[in-house]
């Protein structure tokens, strides 16, 4: 896969495979997904059956991203373009107290995404955060996740990338954090 490595080719989250198997094993086609950093995983949810917003910083992969989809019918997937730090991190408050049952931190400004999605986390949702063994999570770990939420972390091989990385998953108890 690697050596086939193209933009989009494959509709696949570029998360470890042991976290794809979990969160498959888990989803549902009526999950409402919303995904800071897009692409990949951005089809895969779409194919999915699954609703999906996802906010982009990259000028040129934004408009190969919307490029790419505009073929498809589908309806529940928007892509925003955020050309600042703030309007990137803060784009999920526009959903209101709408709650995902997924939230994918793969993009930019990891740390402060975390902060702000925890809000929106339904209860029984998962806040999935990509490369948690990179040295600047590993040495400052993130904050703002409540300690009675369940973890699990899904070290290994990811698609498209030669070496092997970290997945992380949270899931919010279903009983409303006190």
């Amino acid at each position: 896969m690697f050596a086939r490595r193209t933009p989009l080719s494959l509709p696949i989250p570029w998360l470890t495979f042991d976290a794809i198997r979990a969160i498959s094993s888990m989803q549902s086609p009526n999950w409402t997904v919303f995904e800071y950093g897009s692409g990949h995983s951005t089809l895969y949810w779409r194919k999915s059956g699954m609703s999906v917003v996802s906010v982009e910083n990259d000028p040129g992969w934004y408009a190969y991203l919307v490029n790419a989809l505009q073929g498809e019918k589908s309806t529940d997937v928007r892509v925003i373009y955020a050309d600042t730090k703030a309007a990137y991190v803060e784009s999920i408050n526009e959903f209101g107290g709408r709650g995902f049952d997924l939230i994918l931190v793969d993009g930019a400004y990891r740390r402060e995404c975390v902060v702000v999605a925890v809000k929106h986390v339904r209860p029984g949702g998962y806040l999935v955060v990509d490369n948690t063994d990179w040295h600047w999570v590993t040495e400052f770990p993130y904050e703002g996740i409540p300690s009675n939420w369940v973890k699990k972390v899904y070290p290994g091989y990811a698609p498209m990338i030669g070496y092997r990385s970290e997945t992380t998953l949270w899931q919010r108890p279903i009983e409303q954090d006190t």
